[in-house]
């Protein structure tokens, strides 16, 4: 910025900030969440394809929740639809998204190979799209958190509890709840190994198994109380297919008064984990990725899209944030209820 001081300069800049304080001033998308000035509605007509990958997940919940209320503060409208676990739907919600002339697309997708030909198209048409956990090629932004980081902050904190619960014993053991139909999720499995394995020389891994619902996830955790009733410590992929449901099964077998002794541990920070976790039973930890403000933030990034600004085309979410017994008290009040985070 030129700072010669001339009178002329003077009373340009003087007369700029006059403007400004008097409302003149262009919306400000990143981060605002007001919606624009005095409670103007500065992108009312504008409509947004959201197609989410299955909306019986918490996270996916979450995650749509905090785009309406972005949503509501800039005045746009959504359209979502729900792919319900199957690629096939998830390509037709992307077609007819196109058809109907949306003016951009939020697709967090099962198959991301599959949906880069038609967010390719949509692009060609105008359509911007702001892919969410899985990556889409042809989309002009993609957030998302390190997979194998993310994985690796899960096993980290199995690892810690071991150390602290179990300091006078030499082997506990271990089982992984993981998801292999994608490269993403077999990198956080990988880090959720790692992780275990690398922070403590107590962990011993007795299985991995693979699971895609919250039901899966009970039926490999009975099955292992059946066939390893030494081991102790679960690791889920998430809280959706891997912790919650792994908790529900240690809960129908394992004495209340012996729960301490057991560790679940997920990722996504759902607020069904945090309750499990306020409890004080088998369910010890997951991690705090914020599936409210990633939704909120998935809507700011299409405005900004919109806007013409340059956006990175990767935005990182934290995933070394965990959430314990020992601070489960920021997340979940005295009553048992989750504090928002909004």
């Amino acid at each position: 910025m030129n700072r010669r001081i001339r009178s002329a300069a003077a009373m340009l800049l003087t007369l700029i900030l006059v403007l400004t304080s008097a409302g003149c001033s262009g919306p400000a998308p990143s981060g605002s969440g007001n919606g624009g000035q005095d409670g103007e509605k500065p992108y009312a007509g504008k409509t947004i394809g959201v197609s989410l990958w299955d909306m019986r997940q918490q996270y996916f919940i979450s995650m749509y929740e905090g785009m309406e209320a972005a949503a509501a503060d800039y005045g746009i409208k959504l359209n979502l639809q729900d792919q319900e676990n199957d690629s096939g739907r998830q390509n037709t919600q992307l077609e007819n998204f196109m058809s109907m002339g949306v003016d951009g697309m939020i697709v967090c997708a099962i198959d991301g190979e599959a949906a880069d030909t038609l967010v390719k198209q949509a692009a060609d048409q105008g359509i911007p799209t702001v892919a969410e956990g899985v990556e889409i090629k042809s989309a002009a932004v993609w957030q998302n958190w390190i997979e194998y980081d993310y994985g690796y902050t899960v096993g980290k904190m199995a690892a810690e509890w071991i150390n602290e619960t179990y300091p006078d014993e030499e082997k506990v053991y271990c089982g992984v709840i993981g998801e292999s139909y994608s490269q993403q999720l077999v990198d956080r499995t990988e880090g959720i190994i790692d992780g275990l394995t690398e922070n403590t020389d107590k962990a011993s891994i007795l299985d991995t198994q693979n699971s895609y619902s919250m039901e899966e996830a009970i039926k490999i955790t009975e099955n292992w109380m059946q066939e390893y009733p030494q081991m102790r410590v679960i690791c889920g992929i998430d809280d959706d297919n891997g912790g919650l449901g792994a908790n529900e099964a240690l809960n129908a077998v394992v004495a209340e008064k012996n729960r301490w002794q057991y560790g679940v541990f997920g990722a996504d920070g759902v607020a069904e984990a945090l309750k499990r976790i306020a409890e004080g039973g088998c369910y010890k930890g997951t991690v705090d990725i914020d599936p409210y403000g990633q939704g909120y933030n998935c809507v700011e990034l299409m405005i900004k899209l919109w806007e013409g600004e340059k956006v990175d085309p990767f935005i990182l979410v934290d995933s070394s944030k965990t959430i314990t017994t020992k601070n489960i008290g920021d997340y979940v009040d005295e009553s048992g209820n989750v504090i928002s985070r909004q």
